[in-house]
């Protein structure tokens, strides 16, 4: 059995308007073995809800390695689409845009 890193994941979700909402997180995977980086997640979430329709989501993290390589450091763009077709089937469509310093 292998045992992946324990992390902390907090966010506090901020209501704008009735249709917007923001979201601050921060993630903190702590390394089980000093080989492994230690990795901070700073980023935040904007929604939008289209009523019926669904909602949209834009969600910037910024990943950085805190032990000071570039390793696993990375800025991602995921923008995500969800559409509640009925109370029991939802669709979700993600794309995703990365930026690595390597």
């Amino acid at each position: 059995m292998v045992f992946t890193n324990p992390s902390l994941y907090v966010t506090y979700a901020l209501p704008v308007t009735k249709a917007v909402a923001i979201a601050p997180t921060i993630q903190v995977a702590c390394p089980l073995t000093s080989e492994v980086p230690f990795i901070v997640d700073l980023g935040g979430t904007l929604e939008v809800d289209v009523g019926t329709w669904g909602s949209l989501a834009l969600a910037p993290t910024l990943s950085l390695n805190a032990r000071g390589d570039q390793s696993g450091s990375s800025l991602s763009l995921p923008l995500t689409v969800l559409g509640q077709s009925s109370a029991r089937l939802t669709v979700q469509i993600t794309m995703w845009a990365r930026a690595s310093p390597h």
